[in-house]
């Protein structure tokens, strides 16, 4: 009986943690629809890639049975896999303006548990050993670069794997990373989810990023905020 009870408990937490991830998802998205109405790029596609793992996207279900499965089960797969957006990158291309180009990605972080854990034998499957729920962040990050000249469709020259998210997560600026060579500058951007949630310290989070940007390329990307 009481292996049962704590089952329905366990269950029911699932089910509140299951609708929380759609309202914390639904505020991403609003984020990401208001910012790009602010940096003006209303018109620029959003192409996303999840990065801590990529089933969906290196395997297919391949079985005349079911043709329109999208995704291979195998034996020890990772769990990460289907928690989407755990670390979800959504690159909206390149755009030019005036005599300047850039492109632009928002990088999703929901847990840092497993950067700032100090056990040196963690892994992404053993979350035991990741740092604290309490003491752990999530992050969300915008990467720039910029050229100097005009530049269409080019692909991203940016990598979100292991050994950028552990400089960009473990720095103590919101600039976590800066590089200029020659009229091409890199710049990436980190600031706390939690700072998205409302409309002023969402507006403060825009502010920020694009005094940066004005202050280290001279674009001038965010429209008046009222």
């Amino acid at each position: 009986m009481e292996d049962k009870i704590t089952g329905k408990e366990l269950l029911a937490a699932i089910r509140t943690a299951n609708r929380l991830s759609y309202e914390y998802q639904k505020r991403i998205l609003e984020f990401i629809s208001y910012f790009k109405m602010k940096f003006r790029l209303d018109e620029n596609q959003i192409a996303a890639r999840k990065h801590d793992s990529d089933a969906f996207s290196k395997t297919k279900a391949h079985t005349n049975d079911y043709p329109k499965a999208n995704l291979k089960v195998w034996t020890n797969m990772w769990p990460w896999d289907y928690i989407y957006t755990n670390l979800m990158e959504y690159y909206l291309g390149w755009t030019n303006r005036k005599t300047m180009s850039f492109c632009l990605s928002f990088v999703q972080m929901t847990d840092t548990g497993y950067y700032e854990s100090l056990d040196n034998k963690r892994s992404w499957t053993a979350i035991h050993k990741y740092a604290d729920v309490e003491n752990s962040n999530s992050y969300g990050f915008f990467i720039l670069k910029c050229s100097e000249s005009k530049i269409n469709n080019i692909e991203p020259t940016w990598d979100v794997d292991k050994k950028n998210m552990e400089k960009w997560v473990q720095s103590t600026e919101d600039l976590v990373d800066y590089n200029v060579v020659k009229k091409s500058t890199f710049l990436v951007f980190r600031f706390k989810i939690e700072d998205i949630i409302n409309q002023k310290t969402t507006n403060d989070v825009l502010l920020r990023f694009s005094n940066i940007v004005k202050q280290k390329t001279k674009i001038d990307l965010i429209t008046p905020i009222e």
